[in-house]
């Protein structure tokens, strides 16, 4: 037990075991229990006040965790004052092969920030895109021009069973995930994303007014660079039950009817389409079909 100098018997004890008993008014040493008393309350409002705002300030910038972090998954770019004057993408160029040099299409919150899902009408020729964007950043949410599959003389790339099946050069219909990107298909086929299991892609190209491609999807220049920046095809961005992760890659819905005033006799590279009701026509007259039946069999690979 120590001792202080003028320390009365009750406070000696109660140093003893640890603890003192209220004074009261009066007492000897009643005005310094007072003053303690005063101080102590002032900490602890201080104290509450600050704890108060504190809490408030980071439920005021934070969201509550609703799912687990993705192994691997890099983290979130910050968006500072000067990317916001510079708009969504992230500076510098790509490289788009044969020496091309693009805008970086890239935005700055990517992959947190992607293109969720790629939906092609055939019966409008458009494509559209849906974000997910949990920063709401100012992402284009406009339609690009396409021209799908002009399909083999004479498939109906209308019927289901054809347009999923090798060689018919029809756009396939249906549900699909982006599995791969490239930086170029051929010198004017750029920024070509894969999809399904035919190796069928979205990339740049000629639009005229009517299906063109040999089973890709041509769409404008910019649609395809900002699809080839933002779509996630990564194998760890995959559905994974087990750890309670949903799928994030990128899907791709190819929906609408299709009709086309022309087709390819062939498919060979370089190839013109020639008008369809010509040669589809003749060839039901019994006329022509020896040449058509003749041409080879070419494997699909985009166009």
């Amino acid at each position: 037990m120590s001792t202080r100098p003028n320390e009365n018997e009750e406070c000696k004890r109660g140093n003893a075991v640890g603890v003192h008993s209220k004074l009261k008014a009066n007492e000897p040493y009643y005005h310094y229990a007072q003053e303690a008393d005063r101080i102590t309350d002032e900490i602890m409002r201080s104290d509450a006040i600050d704890g108060a705002f504190r809490l408030s300030s980071i439920h005021a910038v934070t969201s509550p965790i609703t799912r687990v972090q993705r192994p691997g998954a890099e983290d979130m770019d910050v968006q500072s004052k000067e990317d916001e004057k510079k708009g969504p993408w992230k500076s510098g160029k790509r490289d788009c092969g044969e020496g091309c040099k693009r805008p970086n299409r890239e935005n700055i919150d990517f992959p947190n920030t992607h293109v969720s899902r790629i939906t092609i009408n055939l019966s409008t020729a458009k494509m559209s895109l849906t974000w997910n964007n949990p920063r709401n950043l100012l992402l284009p949410t406009r339609t690009y021009k396409i021209s799908a599959g002009a399909g083999r003389c004479c498939n109906d790339c209308d019927d289901e069973t054809v347009n999923n099946t090798v060689d018919t050069l029809c756009t396939p219909r249906g549900k699909f995930i982006v599995h791969s990107k490239a930086a170029v298909l051929n010198s004017w086929a750029k920024n070509p994303i894969y999809f399904g299991g035919r190796d069928i892609a979205i990339h740049s190209g000629p639009l005229p007014d009517y299906p063109a491609s040999h089973g890709c999807i041509r769409t404008e220049e910019e649609g395809s660079a900002i699809v080839h920046d933002n779509s996630l095809y990564s194998a760890k961005y995959a559905a994974n039950p087990a750890l309670g992760l949903e799928e994030r890659r990128t899907q791709v819905i190819v929906k609408g009817n299709w009709k086309s005033s022309h087709c390819y006799l062939q498919g060979k590279k370089g190839e013109l389409p020639v008008l369809r009701k010509e040669i589809c026509e003749l060839k039901s007259k019994g006329g022509g079909s020896e040449s058509l039946e003749n041409s080879p069999r070419v494997i699909q690979t985009g166009g």
